[in-house]
């Protein structure tokens, strides 16, 4: 789209900018009426806004330094968080923590939400404080945006905005729900606490669940060599850097791996082998671990590998979804200060609990199903519409 016709403002030029403010918490009367009442917890670049949480009166309204908003206002965040913007939906007031844009006629409202990206960087350039930082009414005025003089492009690309925008919120929505119902398998498809057996279990399985030390599955092996500088993203054989498993998902196939190398170093990993990264500057970074389902792939230094001992009564996978939903119990058996450690003499004291084969599988994969359309089926497609939100906005407005 071609910039015929833009010109760079200031936003003080085409919105007027109000603050918000407080009613006293000592007057009753001042709560609990029919203006919507919003605080900075509430926005958080989520499009339009039906309903606050908290709620003031007409006479809370006139008592405080509160405004009332007309709709299409966007409130911008002037503190902790500086930059944060959403649209109301309907008239509402704002804590002392906005600097809310009312737009000009001839400013479509959604088209200027869409510059929140924009806007914020140059917000919190212009923050100043000494506790906190914050952006006052004045220095948001002196923000620069650039936008067509024509109002009907300006509604053309806010609804091009808005539609992406919507079908980002449609599959987080669909992505959040199947997020829920993992963590709800996971407690109800594994023993809990003290309990011998799960709460649900796929039919024709009755035998009892047995707990286990994670020494008694698993032998140790390290891996070798390949440093950060010998790891490229096409060339060479496939390797795990002990730092891609900070953000490995529990089961590792193939299209997940990201790196390869040239060098001759490296761990042969097992198919099935459960990994867990030795050192980070945080403990949960090493409260994990991740299943390897592909094959001729090779571990650098720095990652554990437990080879499974019986893979004809053990699975992998299962073992790394068992192992993850108690993270927890792995925390305890961590080691030192500025960087943190971990080593296989202690891992192989964790607890796990263990079923036969076929229902290990089974169980596995369930989750791997869930895993794929978490990740391939939602969280891509969100990633995409993200990065071409991105590229549009570098297009049209930088």
């Amino acid at each position: 789209m071609m910039l015929i016709d833009w010109e760079k403002e200031k936003l003080g030029n085409v919105t007027d900018i109000k603050g918000g403010g407080t009613p006293s918490s000592k007057i009753k009367e001042y709560w609990d009426g029919n203006i919507d009442w919003y605080t900075p917890t509430e926005v958080n670049n989520n499009g339009y806004l039906n309903h606050s949480i908290r709620k003031i009166s007409e006479k809370g309204l006139k008592n405080s330094s509160a405004n009332l908003l007309p709709k299409d206002t966007i409130l911008m965040s002037s503190r902790a968080g500086i930059g944060k913007m959403a649209i109301l939906r309907t008239p509402a007031a704002t804590n002392q923590g906005f600097q809310s844009l009312i737009p000009k006629k001839y400013i479509n409202s959604y088209f200027l939400y869409s510059m929140q990206n924009i806007i914020s960087k140059s917000a919190n350039r212009l923050a100043s404080g000494s506790t906190f930082t914050e952006i006052s009414g004045k220095e948001t005025s002196k923000i620069l945006i650039k936008l067509p003089l024509n109002i009907k492009e300006q509604a053309k690309i806010g609804r091009l905005f808005k539609k992406i925008d919507n079908l980002i919120t449609v599959n987080q929505q669909k992505l959040e729900k199947l997020k829920l119902l993992k963590r709800a398998l996971l407690q109800q498809l594994f023993p809990q606490n003290d309990e011998i057996n799960p709460k649900i279990r796929f039919a024709n399985f009755n035998n009892d669940w047995k707990q286990q030390k994670l020494g008694t599955l698993a032998k140790w092996k390290l891996g070798t060599g390949i440093k950060k500088n010998d790891l490229n993203y096409s060339n060479g054989k496939y390797v795990i850097h002990y730092a891609d498993l900070y953000k490995m998902p529990e089961v590792i196939g193939i299209q997940d791996i990201t790196h390869h190398s040239l060098s001759d170093e490296g761990t042969l990993v097992k198919r099935e082998s459960i990994l867990f990264p030795k050192s980070d500057v945080t403990p949960q970074g090493l409260a994990r671990t991740s299943s390897l389902i592909a094959n001729e792939v090779y571990a650098g230094s720095d990652v554990l590998i437990g080879e499974i001992k019986n893979s004809m009564t053990n699975y992998g996978p299962f073992l790394s979804f068992e192992i993850n939903r108690n993270s927890n119990d792995i925390l305890s058996f961590i080691t030192g200060s500025t960087i943190r450690h971990i080593n296989s003499k202690s891992l192989s004291k964790l607890d796990i609990n263990i079923t036969n084969y076929t229902e290990q599988n089974e169980i596995a994969s369930l989750l791997i199903k869930l895993n794929y359309l978490i990740t391939f089926k939602y969280q891509n497609k969100i990633n995409k519409y993200d990065a071409l939100k991105k590229a549009l906005l570098q297009n049209m407005f930088i």
